[in-house]
């Protein structure tokens, strides 16, 4: 056996018993929230970086989109939230990738990939700021982090940063497949109905588009969506009992959405 077969099977043994420590040592009775889980803010930028590299510009099944109408249409849509969020520990990178996947999610340090599936199923612009503004809840509740730290431990992560490709790929993986608990995405939803009414945007916008997401596929548990974002149905009833004041009038993002849905044709 050669000298890089050993270390490949040192990589994989390490990563394994990263994760078999990670489910040893941490309490996994407590939610996420409940355990102290500490990982500094410049790290979690750099892996979010590497991984924004190796989905992005490297997979091949994640073709990043370099059209600049459809970029500046989701800088429209983005800085509307982005305005009305307020401080941020993070520095937000949006990419559109060519998927026909109806689905966007969050990586670490403030990385948002958006599937053109999800511009394509969209009916409007408030529609895709709703999808958003659940995923940067997401991130602003340090869900992305969390779930990574718990399931690979702060060792792995920063094995991952040195350059350790095997990990990586196993940290990328995860971070694409995974799914968050119960918990969190009523927290995600939570931030997102908040950050929708500060924007001026209607709340209910959330629901009337997973209604139409249900109407249209079903509960179908091979679609990426519905894997990422479980309880369809009780967070559409969540989003439509949203407290608004009466007379409330909401201003909706002004983009032409039918050049939009033109302009992904070609993808």
């Amino acid at each position: 056996m050669n000298i890089k077969i050993w270390i490949d099977l040192f990589k994989v043994v390490a990563l394994f018993g990263g994760i078999w420590a990670a489910a040893t040592l941490i309490p996994w009775g407590m939610g996420l929230d409940e355990v102290e889980l500490d990982y500094p803010i410049e790290q979690e930028v750099k892996l979010g970086d590497l991984m924004v590299e190796n989905i992005i510009f490297q997979d091949p099944t994640h073709p990043v989109i370099g059209d600049k109408f459809l970029d500046s249409t989701v800088e429209v849509i983005t800085s509307r939230l982005l305005d009305s969020l307020g401080h941020s520990d993070y520095y937000y990178e949006f990419y559109v990738v060519q998927n026909d996947e109806v689905n966007a999610f969050a990586l670490p340090g403030g990385n948002i990939v958006i599937y053109t599936g999800l511009l394509r199923f969209a009916e409007n612009a408030d529609e895709v700021a709703a999808v958003l503004a659940h995923e940067i809840g997401h991130m602003e509740e340090k869900h992305v982090v969390k779930r990574l730290m718990k399931e690979f431990g702060v060792q792995l992560l920063f094995s991952a940063m040195g350059g350790d490709g095997v990990v990586l790929n196993e940290i990328t993986k995860s971070a694409t497949s995974t799914y968050f608990d119960r918990g969190q995405e009523e927290e995600a939803d939570e931030f997102g109905l908040h950050l929708l009414d500060s924007t001026n945007i209607d709340p209910r916008t959330m629901g009337v588009f997973f209604k139409r997401l249900d109407r249209k596929y079903g509960y179908d548990e091979n679609l990426e969506i519905f894997m990422t974002h479980p309880n369809l149905k009780s967070r559409v009833r969540e989003s439509f009992q949203y407290p608004i004041d009466s007379g409330r009038v909401f201003t909706s993002i002004n983009l032409n959405w039918e050049e939009v849905h033109t302009a992904l044709e070609v993808y």
